[in-house]
């Protein structure tokens, strides 16, 4: 895919460019994109499979989705009654899975 993605404790996603890493090179030192929305700490990101939205899930009780094209929140769920340790998409991306 096109990016890479890290969560931190600092309550954000960082996204990397990986077309712009020159082979053999580690990514650039600075990302592309900080995605700030959660409340606490974050614990997982996963790209759908089309790779146009990111899942992140956090210690917030979160999964929020992220718009890839402008790295903007499209929609946040709080539904869980625990901290959110990971999240999955479905194999045609309709659906996403938490696990607290």
């Amino acid at each position: 895919g096109r990016y890479c993605a890290s969560t931190s404790s600092d309550r954000t996603v960082k996204v990397w460019d990986t077309f712009k890493a020159v082979q053999g090179h580690t990514l650039a030192r600075r990302p592309i994109a900080v995605l700030e929305g959660h409340s606490s700490y974050v614990t997982h990101c996963c790209f759908n499979p089309y790779g146009d939205t990111l899942a992140s899930s956090a210690g917030d009780n979160a999964v929020i989705l992220w718009d890839m094209n402008t790295m903007k929140k499209t929609t946040a769920y709080e539904a869980c009654m625990a901290p959110v340790m990971q999240s999955s998409w479905s194999a045609d991306g309709t659906k996403i899975l938490s696990v607290s």
